[in-house]
């Protein structure tokens, strides 16, 4: 009896530590393709055009390409979202680890 427990234990051990690893691997590979999304900003003014050519280009893009910011900001909003929450589950996977070890 107290052997299945120990299996049982050291199982849930194992999974943990997996899943561990498989949560830092998807941040390593989601941190490039969020650094590119945290610099892209549509409403951004640059130095050599004109105000008028700004004014025409925001209104443009309200208009006519609506659906297409609404959906880049969705995106990167989860994107965001999915990354804070594999960081704060690594975090409780860590304490969790620790406290099964002592076993």
């Amino acid at each position: 009896m107290i052997l299945d427990e120990k299996w049982k234990i050291k199982n849930k051990l194992y999974k943990m530590k997996d899943k561990k690893i498989q949560l830092e691997r998807f941040i390593k590979n989601s941190e490039p393709k969020i650094e590119i999304l945290k610099k892209v900003n549509f409403f951004k003014r640059y130095e050599d055009e004109s105000f008028l050519f700004y004014i025409c280009s925001i209104m443009f893009l309200i208009f006519l390409k609506l659906d297409m910011i609404v959906e880049f900001y969705y995106r990167r909003y989860v994107s965001f979202k999915n990354l804070k929450l594999a960081k704060k589950e690594i975090e409780t996977l860590t304490k969790d680890i620790e406290q099964y070890e002592r076993y």
